[in-house]
């Protein structure tokens, strides 16, 4: 390319930012309303995209925001399932530990009847001996005594 095709160019291309300058404040005719309100749309584009640019920041700090909420939501509900769960294992672990003390309880009951018993037939059994040295001891001394009586009645007799 040679240097005044390039100056040309230049040139076409000042003229008509000049006439898009021009026609930028003036009243368009009818015919080129459409064409102006077209290359009005072309230059606040860089406005737009800079809007849907903080549009989209502010989506994407929401959606972050949403995002953390959910992540400590799903920490939390697993959180509350091991809580849940080592609940459940320590509440089967009551249960077992419950029963037993309950098979315990219900063998030392029956211990418990068998020490009454044994008591009762030990008490029996004392009352037994009991009676039975106060008979003895009570036929001894009936003996003597009747014998005693009958020697005093004896010699009263042969004294006679």
């Amino acid at each position: 390319m040679n240097k005044t095709s390039r100056m040309l160019r230049l040139g076409a291309a000042a003229a008509a930012a000049a006439a898009c300058l021009a026609l930028w404040g003036a009243e368009p005719p009818s015919a080129h309303a459409g064409w102006v309100d077209r290359v009005r749309d072309v230059f606040q584009v860089p406005g737009e995209v800079d809007k849907l640019k903080e549009q989209y920041n502010e989506m994407k700090s929401g959606y972050d925001a949403t995002v953390e909420q959910l992540e400590e939501t799903r920490r939390r509900a697993e959180e509350a399932q091991k809580l849940t769960e080592e609940y459940r294992k320590t509440q089967e672990q009551l249960i077992t530990d419950n029963a037993a003390l309950a098979e315990q309880n219900r063998q030392l009951a029956a211990t418990l009847e068998e020490l009454k018993d044994s008591e009762e037939a030990r008490a029996r059994s004392a009352a037994r001996v009991k009676s039975l040295i106060w008979t003895a001891v009570l036929l001894v001394g009936g003996y003597f005594g009747i014998s005693r009586v009958a020697r005093y009645v004896m010699r009263a007799r042969v004294r006679r």
